[in-house]
């Protein structure tokens, strides 16, 4: 009996780092063998949940932007790390200009990270998190897209 391939039936698509080609599997993820950079489909990211383990939740709302504003096809590949990076800095821009942003301080043992700013920009939340007094010697701030983080404790927020 003949053992099948998992490329029998191969559909080929270039790389978006490096234009080589990638045989598409049924396999969840896949890799290129010349760059060695991972890419999901962007059907993947449409179909997350939120707390899906597999996403990082910035990155399903970037590429469910995307998809919405007709940058992307549902059969694109979209790497798996830092996917903005794969895309002009001027629509990084405009999406990062359309949402808002969450600040918050996370403690360097753990536990529930305090919610401080809400419903900012992203300019104002880079600011606040770069500044020194936001650096404390257990807990640091950072910034996220608003909602990201719904287990939080109430905090006082850092003026802008």
């Amino acid at each position: 009996m003949k053992q099948r391939s998992l490329f029998d039936k191969q559909v080929i698509k270039l790389c978006p780092a490096c234009n080589s080609e990638i045989p598409l599997t049924k396999e969840e993820v896949y890799l290129c063998l010349e760059c060695h950079r991972m890419f999901n489909l962007v059907k993947r990211y449409l179909k997350a949940e939120r707390y899906d383990p597999n996403f990082v939740y910035k990155d399903i709302v970037f590429v469910k932007w995307l998809y919405d504003k007709r940058k992307v096809d549902e059969n694109d590949l979209i790497p798996v790390n830092f996917p903005e990076s794969y895309f002009p800095i001027e629509l990084v821009n405009k999406f990062r200009s359309e949402h808002a942003y969450d600040v918050l301080v996370f403690s360097r043992n753990g536990g529930k990270p305090i919610l401080c700013n809400k419903g900012i920009s992203y300019g104002q939340a880079k600011e606040i998190c770069s500044r020194k007094e936001t650096n404390f010697v257990n807990s640091f701030a950072g910034f996220c897209i608003s909602g990201s983080y719904t287990d939080t404790r109430k905090g006082e927020p850092f003026n802008i």
